[in-house]
């Protein structure tokens, strides 16, 4: 069976769906409030789906969010727009979406953990889980949104290297070599056979084909390189004692002037240095691997290769620069991309001192870490520190939950990450449902995916919280996939 018959059930439905949206939305052009998250995968779809209405000609007030909760429906209930859709978020909180939404037609096309089975109601809803999918590896929101526009547009084929993007920024790449899988490996295919994006097997550092070895080194992130990411004098020193020189004749080398002999040197002293630092030899790994370039981006510029494209839209998303990571997404370049190059910088600092205070604040409670940092993160970079930190802890918790400030002085915000002590195959364990439901008995709401999520909670109900998830994630026989 093919990749593309195991997932012809999905398909079909996906196609199945498109009249509707077309006859609700396209046709009769009237005004549309477009609601998505604020990570690389939720701009991507984001933008997917603006690029579709702004052909058709349909008026559209896109806004970017963090997470729904009453509040956040309050604010758009109260607004003229009769038609709403969600992507990248939505499912988690169907019941919340249909009580407050009422009397608006609403569109989901999200790949997290549904808050329960199909629903035929008046909302149209595309979610992978419902076809027996997992959307935590096999569907990024992108992508379903993607394949879904697609089958109202042909021409969106040529925007498919956003549908990679968003897919790369939510980790899907769990295949041989860090490729993508599911959905998600339908798409590069036919980028592929397009011509929109070429794959290479190397080293994994970022924007190594655009930027010096030196700096490549030190704007890499994921995978993250104790004591090296974010550190420039540190990974100065780490290129010199391994013998390979940063520069000749005084200008810095790149990626491309090294010898063959030199990046074999350059991998092995990376895994040995992340090993030695006490990473999991499965994230060390992660240096080497599929790289994704896309081919209507010059090869030095910054968005050719598609990590480091993610990198860029996340860090325009985590310091809040909604408008700049669309604008990318849908083509605008020149001053634009210059501004966002300069976030990317402000935020990998920022990453790396929030990285440093959380090595001193950390707390093992019943084999899970927590660290509280809501005086140095707020609820925009938490889920990409416990992502971080769930790679160097494993050793130490099943699990990381970083505590940041939400939007609202009164609220927290939770971000939290199974470790590799909990095996990939086991499913008994779900963070997205634990996080959900303790979120829930707390007066907060939450979801994800099974090995990650997050929550935003009343501040002064963490403890209590905490108590909870363990509870929660400890003790309940979790709904599984078919």
């Amino acid at each position: 069976m093919g990749i593309a018959d195991k997932y012809a059930d999905f398909l079909n439905f996906v196609n199945s769906q498109r009249e509707e949206f077309s006859k609700q939305v396209l046709d009769e052009r009237e005004p549309v409030l477009l609601i998505s998250h604020y990570d690389a995968d939720g701009l991507t779809s984001a933008s997917l789906s603006a690029i579709l209405l702004r052909k058709n000609g349909v008026p559209f007030h896109l806004r970017i969010v963090e997470q729904i909760d009453e509040h956040t429906l309050s604010k758009m209930k109260d607004l003229s727009y009769k038609k709403i859709i969600f992507t990248d978020l939505g499912s988690g909180e169907y019941s919340l979406i249909k009580t407050q939404l009422k009397g608006k037609k609403v569109f989901i096309i999200d790949h997290h953990q549904p808050e329960e089975s199909p629903r035929k109601e008046d909302i149209l809803e595309v979610n992978p889980y419902f076809h027996g999918i997992n959307g935590s590896i096999e569907s990024s929101s992108s992508t379903l949104t993607y394949l879904f526009l697609k089958t109202i547009d042909d021409e969106m084929i040529k925007h498919s290297p956003l549908a990679i993007v968003g897919a790369l920024g939510d980790r899907q790449d769990v295949g041989p070599r860090f490729s993508l899988v599911g959905l998600n490996e339908i798409v590069a295919k036919e980028a592929e056979e397009y011509g929109l994006v070429r794959r290479e097997i190397g080293l994994r550092l970022a924007g190594s084909k655009s930027r010096p070895i030196l700096k490549a080194l030190e704007y890499t992130f994921d995978p993250y390189i104790p004591g090296l990411s974010g550190k420039e004098d540190s990974c100065l020193m780490f290129l010199k004692e391994i013998g390979i020189e940063p520069s000749k004749n005084g200008e810095l080398r790149y990626m491309k002037d090294l010898s063959k002999n030199e990046i074999k040197k350059l991998a092995t002293a990376l895994i040995k240095h992340m090993l030695d630092a006490g990473v999991p030899l499965k994230d060390a790994e992660r240096i080497f691997g599929t790289n994704y370039y896309l081919q209507s981006e010059h090869e030095e510029s910054f968005l050719h290769d598609a990590r480091e494209y993610v990198q860029i839209l996340n860090s325009c998303g985590r310091m809040g620069r909604y408008g700049v990571a669309i604008a990318i997404c849908i083509g605008v370049r020149e001053k634009v991309l210059g501004e966002a190059l300069e976030i990317a910088r402000e935020y990998r600092r920022t990453l790396a001192r929030v990285i440093e205070k959380a090595h001193e604040r950390k707390k093992i409670i019943e084999g899970h870490a927590i660290v509280d940092l809501r005086d140095v993160a707020d609820s925009r970079i938490t889920g990409a520190v416990a992502s971080i930190l769930s790679s160097i802890w494993s050793d130490e918790a099943n699990v990381v939950i970083v505590v940041g400030r939400g939007d609202l002085t009164d609220k927290l915000k939770i971000s939290g990450r199974l470790t590799k002590r909990v095996p990939e195959q086991d499913t008994s364990k779900n963070l997205g449902l634990a996080l959900r439901d303790a979120a829930r008995d707390v007066g907060g709401v939450g979801g994800g995916h099974l090995r990650a999520g997050g929550a935003l909670i009343p501040a002064e109900k963490l403890d209590a919280f905490i108590k909870s998830f363990i509870v929660r994630f400890e003790g309940r026989d979790f709904w599984k996939l078919k």
